[in-house]
C-alpha cells in the first residue's frame, strides 16, 4: 500500500538549477520554466514511486565461459579443484 500523494511535487527551480549545474548543460534563463515543466512531467512517475517498498536485487552471479586454456587465474583454480 503506497502512502505517496496522487501527484508528486513538481521540480522546483532550485532543483532544476542544481541539475543543470551537475549536467553542465547551458540553458538560457528564459527557458528554465519550460524546461522545469517538461522535466517535472518526465520525472513524475519516478517521483510518485515509494522506493521504500521496492525490493533490492542482489548482483547477478557471473562466470567465465571461455575454454579452459583461455581462462585467467580464477579459471585455473577451478580446473585444479575438478582434476582437469
Amino acid at each position: 500500500m503506497s502512502t505517496s500523494p496522487a501527484r508528486p511535487p513538481a521540480l522546483t527551480i532550485d532543483e532544476l538549477r542544481a541539475r543543470i549545474r551537475a549536467a553542465a548543460v547551458p540553458i538560457p534563463e528564459e527557458r528554465l520554466e519550460v524546461v522545469r515543466a517538461i522535466l517535472s512531467d518526465a520525472l513524475a512517475p519516478l517521483r510518485a514511486q515509494d522506493w521504500r517498498q521496492v525490493q533490492g536485487l542482489e548482483p547477478a552471479v557471473t562466470f567465465d565461459a571461455a575454454p579452459a586454456g583461455e581462462r585467467g587465474a580464477a579459471g585455473a583454480g577451478s580446473e585444479a579443484r575438478h582434476g582437469r
